[in-house]
C-alpha cells in the first residue's frame, strides 16, 4: 500500500509540472529539447563515446547560459581549445555535428581551458556570474536545477523502494 500511495504522489507532482515532455529544459526562456539532447547523444555515441542523459543535458544548460557571455567577454575557443577538447573526450575533430553539439563542445573547451590556466579569475567572473544568475527550468525526469552548483541534481527515487518486508524474512 504504501509504495502505491508513493506512486500516486509522484505521478501528482508530475502532472503538476509545467514542464512540456518534449522539453529537456528551459535556460533563460530558451528551450533545450528532448530531440536536441538525444542528437547530442547520438553524435557522441558514433564516435564511440557513451554518454548519460542528465550529463550531458547539464554540459548543455552550462553552454547555452555561458557562449553568449563567453563571446560577448571575447573569450571565444580557438581551434586548438576546440581539438583539445575533442582529443579528451575521445571525438573526431573533423566530424560532422549537429549545432547543440557544437555549442556543447565550445562550452568544453572553455572550461577545459579554464582548468589549464589561460583564463584569470576576472576573465571567467562573468560567466560564472551569468551562470549563478540564470533562470533553468529542468524537466523532473532529469533531476532538478542545482543552481549553487551549476549542475543537475539527480532526482530522488526513493518511492521505488519499500521499507516493507517482503514476506521471505529479509
Amino acid at each position: 500500500m504504501k509504495k502505491l500511495v508513493a506512486l500516486a504522489a509522484a505521478g501528482l507532482l508530475m502532472a503538476g509540472c509545467s514542464t512540456d515532455p518534449s522539453t529537456a529544459a528551459t535556460v533563460n526562456g530558451s528551450e533545450i529539447s528532448i530531440d536536441d539532447l538525444a542528437q547530442v547523444q547520438a553524435d557522441f555515441r558514433e564516435q564511440g563515446v557513451n554518454t548519460l542523459a542528465d550529463g550531458v543535458l547539464n554540459m548543455m544548460i552550462n553552454g547555452e547560459i555561458a557562449n553568449d557571455v563567453i563571446a560577448s567577454e571575447g573569450l571565444e575557443m580557438t581551434g586548438e581549445g576546440r581539438e583539445a577538447v575533442f582529443g579528451q573526450l575521445g571525438l573526431n575533430p573533423a566530424g560532422d555535428y549537429s549545432e547543440p553539439t557544437d555549442a556543447m563542445i565550445d562550452f568544453l573547451a572553455f572550461t577545459l581551458l579554464t582548468d589549464a590556466g589561460l583564463y584569470t579569475p576576472d576573465d571567467i567572473r562573468p560567466v560564472l556570474d551569468a551562470l549563478g544568475e540564470a533562470d533553468v527550468e529542468v524537466n523532473p525526469r532529469f533531476g532538478e536545477w542545482d543552481a549553487e552548483n551549476f549542475a543537475i541534481a539527480r532526482p530522488d527515487r526513493s518511492y521505488l523502494t519499500s521499507e516493507e518486508t517482503t514476506g521471505f524474512g529479509f
